[in-house]
């Protein structure tokens, strides 16, 4: 038994593994059947039968109940070379533009706060993503900002406009056997898209850990909510352009 996490059961009740104050060695002492029916009340533990009988283990939320409260993503990219989408990312003048502050404070924030290793702003065209911000690259997608799109997780979001919540890419249809899980180590994902003005999806707000992770409701309404900070700073770049524009067309004049 692991100290302090299988309560066992016997023919003396139930037991746990836990290290003796002075000397440190493991031994089994008594845990309160009233500590074990309440557990079980609440929903916190299961007891099942192991081969020497039965023991109680901590219940981790499942898969499907965290990740069914989003949207299931298709894996129809045909959206990606739709004409309006493409000519709203253009509009933007943001593909392959230089890093800018605005954006690098948000992907830095969302790491930060978030505690995750890795975290990207990613505009997605029909062939491939740029990093327009990146925190905690480094290889060849940190000197590239960008991949090709068959190393993409961030065009579903794209795709589909809506968020992707991955608690375990290894187990996860949609994600399992593609390039980038290995290669960046990206075990959770979650994404929020970037919108244009006139509400395009061009590409995707997320955060990658190296270990799977059940995400919380208050860190994903966080996630959503820098997301939305970096929807402003698409909206602004969109404005840039038109104001250069219009002040060419009144050169014209």
């Amino acid at each position: 038994m692991e100290h302090g996490f299988t309560p066992k059961h016997d023919e003396e009740g139930w037991k746990i593994l836990q290290p003796d104050h002075e000397t440190g060695e493991p031994h089994l002492v008594d845990v309160s059947i009233f500590a074990i029916t309440q557990a079980k009340r609440f929903d916190c533990i299961e007891v099942v039968k192991g081969d020497d009988g039965y023991i109680a283990v901590l219940k981790k939320p499942a898969e499907e109940a965290i990740e069914g409260e989003h949207p299931t993503l298709s894996d129809n990219l045909s959206q990606l070379s739709s004409k309006p989408r493409l000519t709203a990312l253009a509009r933007t003048g943001l593909m392959d533009s230089p890093p800018e502050e605005d954006f690098d404070r948000l992907t830095k924030l969302a790491s930060t706060v978030l505690k995750c290793p890795i975290s990207l702003t990613t505009l997605v065209t029909a062939d491939r993503q740029f990093f327009k911000s990146q925190h905690g690259l480094s290889g060849e997608y940190a000197e590239k900002r960008g991949s090709p799109l068959a190393d993409s997780i961030c065009k579903f979001v794209a795709a589909n406009g809506k968020e992707l919540i991955v608690t375990d890419a290894c187990k996860h249809l949609l994600v399992k056997d593609m390039p980038m899980v290995g290669k960046l180590n990206l075990q959770a994902y979650a994404g929020y898209p970037l919108w244009s003005s006139d509400k395009q999806a061009l590409g995707a707000f997320s955060v990658i850990d190296h270990k799977p992770r059940y995400w919380s409701k208050a860190e994903l309404l966080l996630l959503m909510e820098i997301a939305g900070m970096a929807n402003l700073c698409i909206e602004a770049a969109e404005m840039r352009i038109k104001l250069a524009e219009a002040h060419l067309e009144r050169q014209k004049v």
